[in-house]
């Protein structure tokens, strides 16, 4: 009995295995977009710019740093939130449908409108055999949506996770 609750673990541990990857994923992906809802409200709500300022992990730091500020003579933090260094914002070089801005940063005026449409991807798990991207988009409007996992030009809505 307990051989055979064995072989099943041992069958079923990739499949967990993935499913934490594209959890890491998704909570990354969800965490910049939440991020960047609250900026785009708060700007609408205090008829301020806000900008939310992506900095990437360095050395041994575990995690990325995303923070908002309201746009005034000078910039003033208004928040902050973390995200795992799991995973990565390749640069514009690694050839991506959608390359990341440098530096990665993004505008709300106070109507909550972008200065332009901009994507954010993030690449990972690091360290994982098989990595996947997702990309976060912010249109003109100020619509914020997480795009399907490794989108194309040819195919904007997404294929299946690799």
């Amino acid at each position: 009995m307990v051989g055979i609750i064995g072989v099943m673990a041992l069958a079923a541990a990739p499949w967990f295995f993935k499913i934490m990857q594209r959890n890491t994923m998704k909570s990354s992906a969800q965490e910049i977009s939440i991020t960047l809802a609250a900026a785009r409200m708060r700007a609408v709500k205090r008829n301020l710019a806000s900008e939310v300022r992506i900095t990437i992990a360095s050395g041994s730091q575990s995690f990325h740093l995303l923070e908002t500020f309201e746009m005034l003579s000078t910039p003033l933090k208004v928040g902050e939130a973390r995200i795992t260094a799991k995973v990565e914002f390749p640069p514009a070089a690694a050839l991506l449908p959608f390359p990341n801005p440098i530096p990665l940063t993004i505008r709300f005026d106070p109507d909550g409108r972008s200065a332009a449409t901009r994507w954010l991807t993030i690449r990972g798990p690091l360290g994982a055999g098989t990595q996947n991207d997702l990309t976060v988009s912010v249109l003109r409007s100020g619509k914020i949506n997480v795009l399907g996992p490794n989108i194309t030009v040819l195919k904007p809505l997404g294929t299946e996770w690799r």
